[in-house]
């Protein structure tokens, strides 16, 4: 366990220090940015009925998971799990052909 926190950090301090003209996916505020967050938004609905691994979402996103998780719930202001609840909820309560109003 000591490890892969070792390891996580050094992989987050690398890419904050990514040069500018690499075009990271992470900036040095550690923010994803909008591409890559309707990316990974777009992901989780397309497999929204089956298992979303929170690793695999990390890849897509060019990180680690633990860098993944905070830099998530920085920009969407709820961690991952929360928002793939919150997505597999409401499109639960709503049927085929249904539009949402508020959205």
């Amino acid at each position: 366990f000591y490890a892969e926190a070792m390891v996580d950090a050094i992989i987050a301090e690398l890419v904050d220090q990514t040069p500018q003209d690499a075009s990271p996916k992470v900036g040095g505020n550690r923010t994803l940015t909008d591409a890559v967050m309707a990316s990974i938004k777009a992901h989780i609905v397309e497999y929204l009925a089956g298992k979303i691994d929170i690793d695999d979402l990390a890849r897509l996103a060019g990180i680690s998971a633990a860098s993944f998780r905070s830099s998530f719930k920085a920009q969407a202001g709820k961690t991952p799990y929360q928002f793939i609840l919150e997505t597999r909820v409401s499109r639960a309560g709503r049927t085929p052909g249904q539009v949402r109003l508020d959205s």
